[in-house]
């Protein structure tokens, strides 16, 4: 797997988060049932913070850029 596929890869990911389709929804909430620590809230933040910190093309390629 060559790196354009990785960085594809980690897009589809960041796709999947964003539609919030009715697999993730209920991924999220079978969690919140096994762990009260993982409140709704505190998935949404931190899928928020993945998503943009993490799973942006642009910030994706600039830190890959480095190396």
């Amino acid at each position: 797997m060559n790196l354009e596929q990785r960085i594809e890869i980690l897009l589809t990911l960041k796709k999947y988060f964003l539609e919030n389709g009715e697999e993730w929804q209920f991924a999220k909430q079978e969690s919140t049932y096994h762990n009260a620590w993982f409140t709704k809230e505190f998935i949404e933040t931190s899928i928020d913070n993945i998503v943009t910190q993490f799973l942006d093309e642009n910030k994706l390629r600039t830190w890959i850029n480095q190396y």
